[in-house]
């Protein structure tokens, strides 16, 4: 089996296929995901043998210097400063929720765990597709259709954004909270805390009374804050949907043509968590033991 890409997908299909050969086509290890990585379930950590731990999770919107109960003028302000689109965002949602928090340096530790297999500086072309058997893929959907020469692409195309991650320890903190920001006039639109670690997530970058103004939302001072990582760009930070049929159309295509199997939120256009990756490893690697009639049924 070849798994193309060793990000945090292509790294835990690596740990589950333990055959498998991984290649990468950045020159070295990096950390592509920095922002808020949280989980529904410890599922993965038993998989993997990796601890997490549980917390509760309590949220809020904060603009004008004050916090607000979403609504659609909130919710609509929030969903175009993160996509220039409006669509449903979780905005919405600000229920107290439990989840599961992996270590910060968690796809770090899968790549130790996959790092003699992998392939660095190795691109994924369309040759290696027609004299490999069984590929799973967490190239982005766009870029694969460039590399197979896919003869359409989605009538709206693929909107993405970019954005930026700015990490700082908090002194004397252990709390896990999220505040969202929908104000356009502000380039931060979300900041989570868990543990003592704040993550603030932007469409560009801060500037100093961005940072005060996030402090100000947690109730805490700028004192309190030491730098971790700032300015680091995540090129697919947000991703909006496509035609569902075409998008299925597509994976299908790719897997009965050239049994390449699409992994992770990037590959399937979809906004999935890691918990939702774990069960797609399963159920790929269910659909290799079927014929082409078999997993037409499933897709």
């Amino acid at each position: 089996m070849l798994i193309v890409g060793a990000g945090m997908a292509g790294c835990l299909a690596g740990i589950l296929n333990p055959k498998a050969t991984i290649i990468e086509a950045a020159p070295r290890y990096h950390a592509n995901h920095d922002a808020v990585l949280r989980f529904r379930s410890d599922a993965i950590s038993q998989q993997i043998g990796i601890p997490f731990k549980k917390v509760i999770v309590r949220k809020g919107i904060w603009s004008g210097s004050k916090f607000l109960n979403p609504d659609i003028h909130l919710a609509n302000n929030y969903s175009l400063k993160t996509t220039n689109l409006i669509t449903d965002r979780s905005i919405w949602n600000l229920e107290s929720v439990e989840r599961w928090v992996a270590p910060s340096n968690f796809h770090e530790i899968m790549e130790e765990m996959c790092r003699s297999r992998i392939n660095y500086g190795v691109k994924f072309n369309k040759r290696d597709a027609e004299i490999n058997q069984e590929i799973i893929s967490t190239i982005p959907m766009n870029k694969m259709c460039e590399i197979m020469e896919y003869e359409s692409e989605p009538g709206e195309g693929f909107h993405y954004a970019e954005i930026e991650v700015n990490r700082y320890k908090i002194a004397g903190c252990d709390v896990n909270q999220t505040v969202y920001y929908p104000n356009p006039r502000m380039p931060h639109y979300r900041a989570t805390i868990t543990g003592d670690n704040l993550i603030v997530e932007s469409i560009s970058s801060l500037r100093l009374q961005d940072i005060e103004d996030v402090c100000l939302s947690f109730g805490i001072t700028t004192n309190r804050l030491t730098p971790i990582k700032e300015h680091h760009k995540q090129k697919y930070g947000k991703i909006s949907p496509i035609d569902d049929l075409w998008r299925k159309n597509f994976i299908f295509w790719l897997t009965s043509n050239y049994e390449i199997f699409s992994l992770g939120r990037f590959a399937t256009w979809r906004n999935i968590l890691l918990d939702d990756v774990l069960k797609d490893i399963y159920q790929i690697k269910r659909m290799i033991t079927l014929t082409e009639y078999d997993r037409w049924k499933l897709s």
